[in-house]
């Protein structure tokens, strides 16, 4: 058995280390934004929904 290291650890370099980190915080931050503007929209969708079926009784059967 052979007591020489089969590989060199290497530092990366710093501009791919902050493309990675930038690459990560970017997902992460858009989909938290796409899902509060889901959220908003889903409740907004509701409301609407809502208030479209008491101004018109008949509508409760439309769907």
């Amino acid at each position: 058995m052979s007591s020489e290291p089969t590989g060199v650890y290497q530092s990366v370099p710093f501009h791919e280390r902050q493309l990675v980190t930038g690459g990560v915080l970017g997902t992460a931050l858009s989909g938290f934004g796409l899902s509060l503007v889901g959220w908003g929209g889903h409740s907004a969708w509701r409301q609407w929904k809502q208030h479209r079926t008491d101004d018109d009784p008949n509508m409760e059967d439309s769907e």
